[in-house]
């Protein structure tokens, strides 16, 4: 028995010397190896049906997430290894509500056959956020850009799928994306066509302000639209003229009247609807008008014919009315006026009015009428003397000179003191004439002498009045 035990002991040891130098010479011969994986895609498994992965704005289908792995495999292993051989993943088969949650990443072999150990995960776990998948159903509309072209008339639009008509849509997706979904819309564009549109047209949806919401789906997300467009004979369509009376105030005129709508079609026979070039408004009186202004009123179509369905019978007529900014130019005679003479002084101006040729806006002309011109000089502190000045005028806003303004001569002289006293005048005798009886002979002409002639009497002396 001794024997035997001691048979087993050896084999035991001579079993573990040789598994250690096989380990020994593998270690050495094989090296093992770290072989980092990045951008490795996290696959999300066991996730509910009713619920969603979506991003931080709650659109579904967000970008996967990624990790970065290290594997430790030996160096024989290592040329064969590939990224496939290994997945990344997380498990949500125990996730039932909607939320936001932090769950570890796991990792699986894809390939038995090959060996290596995943010794790093980074980040070793994830944020997930997910969302309840919801339907329901919204109305559907359709939208017509443009006119067809003139002459021609559409009909009511008509959408089907599978020549069934369609007049509701289903919305799915996320909850919080749904419930902004107020409309599903498709739009069809018929600017001057002349025949019946078709088209297959894909849907969008729309929340309550016409924006779209992305991230749900529409079902059917493609319709049929057909638009019919035929001939409208017995239609024209003619410019609103807006019928004016009066004139507005002195200083303003109309700058511009507008008709909205501009256009009015109507409906008549050939004869009728050919002999029409206008309609006329009611008359809108602008009297004594100064501000523009707006009026509705009303139109009248000629005999024959008739406002098409749909046409206003009243229009918006737009007056504006706007101040005359022409310049009008006047010639006036303006006085010229001294100030501040010292006392002592006597002015006096040459010339006494001036020609003035004045410009302004209507409106500044005509306040000149209840305006005293005047062209005044300033002699305050000037002596007696002569002087060139040129007058300053004070005219109204809007008022200003054509040209330069005359120069004037100012004059300023002394005034002469009043006389102290009033000298005595001596009085010539008057001869008395002889008479008939008593002639005197004529004396005789002297080669010498002169002819005396009498002294006048001179006159009695005033005060000058002072100008």
């Amino acid at each position: 028995m001794k024997g035997l035990r001691a048979t087993s002991l050896r084999l035991a040891l001579a079993f573990g010397l040789s598994f250690a130098l096989w380990a020994f010479v593998s270690v050495t011969e094989n090296p093992e190896e770290r072989i980092p994986f990045e951008d490795m895609l996290v696959d999300i498994r066991g996730l509910a049906p009713d619920l969603t992965m979506v991003d931080q704005n709650g659109l579904p289908n967000p970008a996967p997430p990624t990790v970065e792995l290290v594997l430790r495999t030996d160096q024989a292993t290592q040329n064969s290894l590939r990224q496939a051989d290994v997945q990344a993943f997380v498990d949500l088969s125990t996730v039932t509500e909607p939320g936001e949650r932090r769950v570890p990443v796991n990792t699986e072999r894809t390939r038995p056959d090959v060996d290596f150990t995943v010794t790093e995960i980074e980040p070793s776990s994830l944020t997930i956020r997910l969302e309840r998948l919801i339907t329901t159903t919204v109305p559907l509309t359709v939208t017509i850009n443009g006119n067809p072209l003139f002459g021609f008339a559409q009909g009511e639009a008509e959408v089907t799928v599978n020549d069934r008509s369609v007049q509701q849509v289903q919305v799915s997706g996320p909850q919080s994306r749904v419930d902004r979904v107020e409309r599903a819309r498709v739009t069809a564009r018929i600017d001057q066509r002349s025949a019946s549109y078709s088209s297959d047209l894909n849907l969008q949806a729309l929340d309550s302000n016409s924006q779209i919401v992305e991230g749900v789906n529409l079902d059917p997300g493609m319709v049929s639209v057909f638009v019919p467009i035929r001939p409208s004979v017995g239609l024209k369509q003619v410019p609103v003229l807006s019928t004016i009376i009066g004139s507005p105030a002195t200083g303003y005129v109309v700058a511009s009247v507008q008709s909205a709508p501009p256009l009015i079609t109507l409906v008549g026979s050939s004869d009728p609807l050919d002999k029409v070039q206008q309609l006329s408004t009611e008359s809108v009186d602008i009297s004594g008008a100064t501000d523009t202004f707006t009026r509705s009123v009303s139109i009248t179509p000629p005999a024959g014919t008739s406002l098409r369905s749909g046409e206003p019978s009243q229009v918006i007529v737009t007056v504006q009315i706007i101040p005359i900014e022409r310049p009008f130019q006047v010639q006036l005679p303006v006085r010229v006026q001294v100030t501040g003479v010292t006392a002592g002084l006597r002015a006096s101006v040459n010339p006494e009015v001036i020609e003035l040729d004045l410009t302004g806006s209507l409106n500044a002309i005509d306040r000149l009428g209840t305006t005293t011109l005047l062209a005044q000089i300033d002699a305050n502190g000037r002596g007696a003397g002569t002087y060139s000045l040129r007058p300053q005028l004070a005219l109204p806003a809007g008022v200003s000179v054509v040209g330069d303004i005359p120069t004037i001569t100012l004059t300023l002289t002394n005034i002469p003191a009043p006389p102290t006293s009033t000298p005595s005048l001596t009085q010539t005798p008057t001869p008395t004439p002889p008479s008939e009886e008593t002639a005197l002979p004529e004396p005789e002409p002297s080669a010498t002498s002169e002819p005396v002639e009498a002294t006048p009497e001179p006159p009695e002396e005033t005060a000058t009045p002072q100008i």
